[in-house]
């Protein structure tokens, strides 16, 4: 059971090391509040932004988090009962040091209000009846049991399991009959470890997400394993997966079953992919098979595949982050991959996820050769017991689908890029007039003067934004105008230079000074023996899935302040004014 309040003690500053024996006896005392028939109190959560692999922006955690508590959970507040959930640990699945979370099965004692970010926690139905208490598995991310993983990494690994669980729930790709458990939603937990010294309760909160419980076996826990080659060796008759209605449920691994688990397995994984969640680690421990869910008995295999801490969502990635790849081009496909292209028989980077085969050795061939099996495997999944062709199958995408996907792609931003071109040649037209007017001259210029002073980002935009209402439109529209980079052209009185950061050095510019000095410019012809007002304000060129390459932007406006604006600007400190 939980420990009580009279349990309740200062909690000591210790080591998390595992050679710390104070530490040790901690780690014996806090593992009793997950012995069976204990029950947890769990609480709405959500681990915010998903980090935790280069693929996705760090979210470092805040300086000022208490020590032992989660991002944007305060154990402190109030909290309604009618969103808590309290489930009853059964037994433990894994326990202890050797692994990212605290795995145990449990059941839900208490309900909370259904929300539709997850499945519901009532209690299953039978027959339109109140049934039994619906049987789960509870994922705790306990740092006490994960000696040397610092508090940030811990919570990335619970936030791309979260993520990728969450984004398949809301594809309906959870539950029977998908490949992945069905999801009931990221919780989170407070236990009292202490008070301090103003007598106030002290907390050590955990982080944990509820899925669908499993009753089946794993593949190793159903066949043998060469020790030699590591090489599964099927069971030759029934073997026992699970109790069932009518006694205990028994499969026959022959080669026909074998093969189902096969397609149902990397079926499941080309939907993952086709709906943006990619598994880069495919091990043959956390693929189950099972002839049940949620407690009723079924009439064919299914298989379900566990553990998506290392799995990634492409929408949370940095890439989708990118003018133009907000959405991965395999999501916006009519139908699935298929099976052979994403496991990499045709080498398209675009179907680069794990291989699937060297931990499935013997699963599908008899031969132990290497060799053999990759070329029989290669050659199984486009044939009629695998896949089929995969320019003749009806069920997935095939390479003229995705081909004929890029060249709209490509159509669709050549004419976006046409468009934002003829939106610039129609701002130009429209500042020229402004420059033209004497007020509106000094609301520009005011304007540049403003933004230019504000040397953040956001300082920038915001500027931008308060003033173009007066303007009718964004200034920056007269940067873009400009050109390609490398092409420079002088833009009434205001000179507006497009550069390479390549092209970015001292006797560049003077160059470019020098032939603007030399050049005739429209309106006052006078103008062409002084150099106007100047400052520099530095814009990334935007980016996109067929220009990937940054360049820089500058605004050149006064030679008095340029030295000074350019000392200024952040990474531009090697850049002279001449």
């Amino acid at each position: 059971m939980e420990p009580g309040n009279d349990d309740v003690r200062p909690f000591p500053e210790l080591s998390r090391t595992p050679t710390s024996e104070a530490f040790s006896s901690l780690q014996h005392i806090e593992r009793r509040r997950y012995d069976p028939r204990s029950i947890i109190t769990l609480y709405r959560y959500s681990p915010g932004r998903t980090h935790g692999q280069s693929r996705y922006f760090r979210n470092p955690l805040p300086e000022d988090l208490p020590s032992g508590w989660l991002r944007g959970f305060d154990p402190t507040a109030q909290t309604s009962t009618k969103t808590a959930a309290h489930i009853e640990i059964i037994r433990p699945i894994r326990s202890g040091e050797g692994g990212i979370s605290q795995v145990h099965e449990c059941e839900v004692v208490h309900a909370p209000r259904r929300r539709k970010s997850h499945a519901s926690l009532a209690n299953i139905e039978l027959n339109g009846k109140k049934g039994p208490r619906l049987r789960l598995v509870a994922k705790f991310f306990d740092a006490m049991f994960i000696p040397g993983i610092s508090d940030e990494n811990l919570e990335g690994f619970f936030s791309q399991e979260d993520a990728a669980l969450k984004h398949l729930f809301r594809k309906k790709l959870t539950g029977h009959p998908h490949l992945a458990p069905e999801y009931y939603g990221s919780w989170a937990t407070k236990f009292v470890i202490g008070r301090d010294d103003k007598g106030c309760e002290v907390h050590r909160c955990v982080g944990g997400i509820l899925i669908e419980y499993i009753e089946g076996q794993s593949i190793p826990q159903l066949c043998g394993i060469l020790m030699d080659n590591n090489y599964l060796v099927p069971p030759t008759g029934p073997v026992a997966l699970h109790r069932s209605d009518t006694g205990v449920a028994t499969v026959e691994l022959h080669r026909d079953n074998r093969v189902q688990v096969m397609k149902q397995l990397l079926d499941g994984i080309s939907r993952h992919i086709h709906a943006g969640v990619d598994r880069f680690h495919l091990s043959r421990r956390n693929v189950l098979i099972t002839m049940r869910s949620n407690g009723r008995d079924l009439e064919k295999i299914r298989v379900v595949m566990l553990n998506y801490s290392l799995s990634s969502v492409w929408s949370h990635t940095k890439w989708a982050t990118v003018p133009y790849r907000g959405k991965n081009i395999i999501e916006e496909l009519p139908r699935p991959p298929h099976p052979a292209q994403h496991f990499g028989v045709w080498e398209w980077p675009e179907f680069n996820s794990a291989n699937v085969l060297p931990d499935f050795c013997g699963w599908l061939s008899d031969d132990p050769i290497w060799d053999s099996h990759l070329a029989e495997f290669k050659r199984w999944l486009v044939s009629e017991e695998g896949f089929g062709e995969i320019q003749s199958t009806t069920v997935y995408s095939n390479s003229a689908m995705f081909e004929q996907l890029i060249q709209e792609k490509r159509a669709a931003l050549q004419q976006a890029k046409e468009q934002k071109t003829r939106e610039a040649q129609a701002e130009t037209f429209r500042i020229n007039a402004i420059l033209r007017d004497q007020e509106g001259h000094s609301e520009l210029e005011d304007l540049i003067k403003t933004s230019g002073s504000k040397m953040s980002r956001i300082g920038k935009q915001k500027a931008w934004s308060k003033k173009q209402r007066r303007l009718g439109g964004y200034p920056s529209n007269m940067v873009r105008s400009c050109g390609i980079p490398g092409i420079w052209r002088p833009f009434d009185i205001r000179k507006v230079l497009n550069l390479h950061p390549r092209c970015s050095t001292p006797n560049s510019l003077q160059n470019i000074i020098n032939t603007f000095r030399n050049c005739q410019l429209v309106g006052n012809a006078s103008l062409r023996e002084e150099v106007v007002d100047w400052i520099i304000w530095l814009e990334p060129w935007e980016k996109s899935y067929y220009r990937p390459e940054p360049s820089d932007v500058y605004i050149i406006l006064s030679e008095q302040d340029a030295k000074k604006k350019v000392v200024e600007m952040e990474g531009t400190e090697n850049i002279q004014v001449l």
